[in-house]
């Protein structure tokens, strides 16, 4: 199936008992697809950094079905990034049909590293000495 067109394709499953069960699908197969390209996937930023989801901002690109240019097309389906919390998230960008083609969605992984705040660094170098913990200062390694 490495030549554009519809093609059936049959599975078939078999039980111990000789069971035999098959079930028909059409594949169709395109010359060219859209196609929404990450140069880096996934992301890794630090927690408390600024983060902005715009493809422009990763060099995110996408081409239609006939290698023409649509990144400008691209938009935000959602966005669940939270920089205040280490974790993993995602982004859900987004391509409109374009000359028929199929809509295209795709998912970018972020992943929010937690930075040590100041305290961590100075109670594990300190002995018998009781650092108060504060959310305002932090240290990026």
């Amino acid at each position: 199936m490495n030549q554009q067109g519809k093609y059936k394709v049959t599975y078939a499953i078999e039980d111990s008992d000789h069971n035999r069960t098959e079930k028909s699908i059409t594949v169709n197969v395109l010359d060219h697809i859209a196609n929404i390209v990450f140069p880096q996937n996934p992301i890794v930023i630090s927690q408390y950094s600024t983060f902005n989801p715009l493809p422009q901002s990763f060099g995110i690109t996408s081409h239609d079905s006939q290698g023409v240019e649509t990144t400008d097309s691209i938009f935000i389906l959602e966005n669940n990034v939270d920089t205040n919390k280490a974790g993993t998230y995602s982004v859900t960008y987004c391509v409109p049909s374009i000359h028929g083609d199929p809509v295209v969605i795709k998912k970018l992984n972020v992943t929010v590293i937690r930075t040590k705040q100041l305290s961590d660094y100075v109670r594990s170098s300190v002995n018998n000495y009781h650092v108060r913990k504060t959310s305002n200062c932090h240290l990026i390694e």
